[in-house]
């Protein structure tokens, strides 16, 4: 948003979330003025009751003559009896000792004087054996905590060994089970709930609390409005389609007040539309070739389209828009992996990430801006990159099933896109010209919706000021069983690291916040609202983003994240064990390691704004469980029926290695970047971006100079050899003096690990990308466009569409100029990188 906003802006308080800033983020999450507070956990015990036991009265006896006189009598014949029967034979046995000392004692004061002053002497003699005390003391280790400690630092083995062995099943298994127990779309009473739970846990542990997070956003929710209708020529009604999901033959009536059943798309347009029905397949570019070669007419069409594919929802709806569609209509996909039922309704997000993810009325740099109620919505969302252009709904497949029966051996047929659904083969006409669909999607608005998030932090104890991020997405379309699962990760990850500062007296050197957020279906709300609310703090202090939405959904290890991160990540993945295959992560893993940005996700904000490194580790499904995400078949019973991780045994898993990573990033005395990897990637993705200009430049005849570029990267690559000097040379260093550190050497190191901790912040553009100002991350971005090249011979090629977004974004338009710019500017921003680390070397 420009400086000159229209809106009133929140006031972002202090300028970091450092140690002199806890007062930054008060207030807590409330309700609004008009929310019942009554649910708050009451702060206090509830009042003693008492039992059933009977109360006797004692009565003292009366005692004649009584009188202040005799009791001081009879209290000091007391002290006289304990004096003559306790204290005065322990005294009589004591005295030969005090005797004995003190002949021995003046004895040795008659021998120190010979030799010198005693009183000087004895002092001297008392360090002495204090000294040796603490020696032996250091050599055997037998004090509290030594375990923990290698010379002035932790031992980061032990932690992580305890650590997990305080990992309970138990507890993560009880968590998910309440995270799922109701439906809790952003900003409904169960996401309040939710944040309240997480409030209250946080508050349990040593971990402190963060307030003041909570913020506005647009949302819109499922009205019973909203219809789905096939009509024949003459008008006449074919299939209504029922617009509520039916879960275990519970069948709802389409008037219910429960809105988490109803079918809809979070961030989806309102409106209506009357079309001629084209089933388009998963809705790519080539299916709409498919569907011309057929002969298709496609104008003023409704589409209906599987989700899956490769392609994001909101990516589906663009290309239906660009090819003439007025509205989608989305069905699951039939695959093998697919868990759905025939009743059951999908519902994925749709909402344009790509130019800025936030507020979807006031999207990217207006995230954190509170609108006055008396603006317009319909206006601002007119203006907006992040509202689809055309309206959607979801339907069953058995209202799938229906309409393709009515329309069959109408239009086209299209033999090879025939779905085997609930043991049935389902045949695919498509564009059918007497028949037609009548589309209304009725949402209800709420353009100022109140939602919270949720943090808390361990601060470090060197610096501190330095911060590594971990967030879990917690809304959901209904229970979200599967989104869940991160969030209950995290509140172990609190719950341990508590007791490991209890047990341990551990604090790492540099600090851990954990955050919950909301928003998540409505264009990343929650943490585009954090991360622009909070941008000095994360420009400045922030140095790695961890990502944990969907963190278990099967066995199948997913690794993605910032070459940065990628070695010292790969050996904890050798130090945990697969829990079902009984070898390391590591050597479960697929080796499928690729950087690649969905600007849908949490992360999304941080990489693509902030420049943070991020990473993404999760267990995916593993093709012999069954997907049914973002819809109300996601609940704990089916987790637990369909054995998706019996035990929580990846559950623990995913704990355990996350423990160790932050370990490394919050307590590793350097912080354990890899400018190598970094280097390397960009190679590669160099390499692929030339392959993909020389696609591109057949119809041009233009070329891409790569020679700054290749010069910046030599640059880069010393830069690394610096590093690992340093590294080195400071380990020999305290090796050699059993883990301790010598203050200069320290100065030395804190100033590696500052400028570490800006490096890829640095490879930012303030100005943003080619025709993208929200995205300043120049390295790492999803490309706008997402390519489908083909060669000579007419094979698809496959291009890299998560690095250098504004140079691929140019080319993708024909702009060789630009891209060159581009290109350029990558290239300045790493050499000012490189400048950055040599000032004051």
């Amino acid at each position: 948003m420009p400086s000159d906003s229209k809106y009133v802006p929140i006031a972002k308080g202090p300028e970091q979330l450092s140690s002199q800033s806890l007062t930054s983020l008060q207030g807590g999450i409330q309700a609004s003025s008009t929310q019942d507070t009554s649910n708050h956990l009451p702060e206090d015990p509830p009042p003693y009751e008492p039992g059933s036991f009977e109360e006797f009265e004692i009565e003292d006896p009366e005692i004649e003559g009584s009188s202040s006189h005799g009791l001081l009598g009879k209290a000091g014949e007391f002290a006289r009896n304990i004096n003559t029967r306790i204290f005065q034979p322990i005294h009589n046995a004591l005295d030969p000792v005090y005797e004995g000392y003190h002949y021995l004692s003046g004895k040795v004061d008659s021998w120190i004087s010979r030799v010198g002053n005693p009183l000087i002497i004895k002092r001297l003699l008392y360090v002495l054996f204090v000294a040796v005390i603490i020696y032996i003391i250091s050599a055997t280790g037998n004090y509290p905590g030594r375990s923990s400690y290698y010379g002035s630092f932790h031992d980061l083995e032990s932690l992580a060994k305890s650590f997990d062995d305080k990992i309970d099943a138990h507890r993560l298994e009880e968590n998910l089970e309440y995270l799922s127990s109701m439906p809790h779309m952003a900003g409904t009473a169960g996401d309040l709930s939710l944040a309240r739970y997480i409030e209250q846990y946080i508050r349990k542990t040593n971990v402190e609390e963060l307030r003041g997070l909570q913020f506005q956003a647009f949302t819109e929710y499922p009205s019973n409005k909203s219809h789905v209708t096939l009509i024949d020529a003459n008008g006449e009604t074919m299939h209504e389609c029922h617009l509520v999901e039916e879960i275990n033959d519970d069948i709802r009536d389409d008037g219910s007040d429960d809105i988490s059943f109803r079918a809809f798309n979070p961030g989806s347009r309102s409106g209506n539309s009357r079309g001629k029905l084209v089933y388009a397949n998963y809705g790519s570019r080539n299916d709409y070739t498919t569907l011309r070669s057929y002969g298709v007419e496609l104008s003023e069409f409704i589409a209906i389209i599987k989700y899956g594919g490769d392609l994001p929802a909101y990516k589906k709806l663009q290309y239906a828009k660009a090819n003439g569609a007025s509205a989608v209509i989305f069905i699951s996909d039939p695959g093998e992996s697919s868990g759905y039922t025939i009743h059951s309704i999908q519902r994925e997000p749709v909402a344009y990430p790509e130019f800025g993810t936030g507020n979807i009325m006031d999207p990217g740099a207006g995230s954190a801006d509170q609108i006055p109620d008396y603006f317009d919505p319909e206006k601002l969302l007119g203006t907006s990159s992040a509202y689809p252009e055309i309206p959607s709904l979801p339907i069953s497949w058995f209202d799938f099933i229906e309409i393709m029966k009515r329309v069959k051996s109408k239009g086209v047929r299209v033999a090879d896109w025939d779905l085997q659904i609930d043991n049935q083969n389902v045949e695919i006409w498509t564009g059918a010209e007497g028949y037609q669909v009548e589309f209304s999607n009725e949402a209800l608005r709420r353009p100022f919706k109140e939602m919270w998030n949720v943090m808390g932090r361990i601060e470090g104890t060197e610096q501190d000021g330095l911060a590594v991020v971990i967030g879990a997405s917690r809304d959901a379309v209904c229970y979200g069983a599967t989104e869940a699962s991160g969030t209950a990760v995290l509140l172990e990850l609190m719950s341990v690291f508590s007791e490991i500062q209890a047990s341990l007296k551990w604090h790492p050197l540099r600090s851990i916040y954990f955050v919950s957020f909301s928003g998540s279906k409505y264009n990343q709300a929650g943490a585009s609202n954090l991360a622009v609310r909070r941008s000095d703090f994360f420009k400045r202090d922030a140095f790695a983003y961890i990502d944990l939405s969907d963190a278990v959904a099967g066995s199948k290890l997913k690794f993605s994240g910032n070459p940065l991160l990628y070695s010292f990540v790969l050996d904890k993945l050798r130090e945990t064990s697969d829990p079902i295959q009984n070898v390391s992560l590591a050597d479960a893993w697929d080796k499928r390691y690729d950087y690649k940005i969905d600007p849908a996700q949490n992360y999304a904000p941080f990489v693509s704004h902030i420049g943070l490194p991020s990473l993404e580790l999760k267990f995916e499904q593993d093709g012999d469980k069954n997907s049914v995400k973002d819809s109300c078949l996601d609940t704990f019973d089916r987790f637990k029926d369909s054995k998706v991780d019996p035990g929580m045994e990846y559950h623990k898993a995913i704990t355990s290695v996350l423990a160790k990573i932050l370990f490394e990033l919050s307590d590793r005395a350097v912080i354990p970047f890899d400018v190598y990897s970094l280097v390397s990637m960009m190679n590669q993705d160099a390499r692929d971006l030339d392959s993909y200009a020389q696609i591109k430049q057949r119809d041009s005849g233009r070329r891409l100079d790569f020679n700054k570029f290749e010069q910046a990267l030599v640059k880069m690559k010393g830069l690394g050899r610096e590093q690992q000097s340093f590294v080195s040379t400071w380990s020999e260093i305290v090796d050699s003096a059993s883990g301790v550190e010598p203050n200069l050497l320290a100065v030395n190191r804190w100033d590696w690990n500052s400028k570490l901790s800006v490096l890829q912040k640095v490879l930012t553009s303030p100005n943003g990308v080619y025709n993208r100002p929200w995205q300043r991350n120049v390295i790492f971005g999803h490309q706008l466009d997402l390519p489908e090249e083909y060669d000579d011979a007419g094979h698809l090629r496959s291009f890299k569409s998560s690095s250098f977004p504004g140079v691929r974004d140019a080319l993708s338009d024909g702009n060789w100029d630009e891209a060159q710019a581009q290109l350029d500017k990558v290239s300045d921003v790493l050499i000012q990188c490189t400048e950055i680390f040599r000032l004051g070397n």
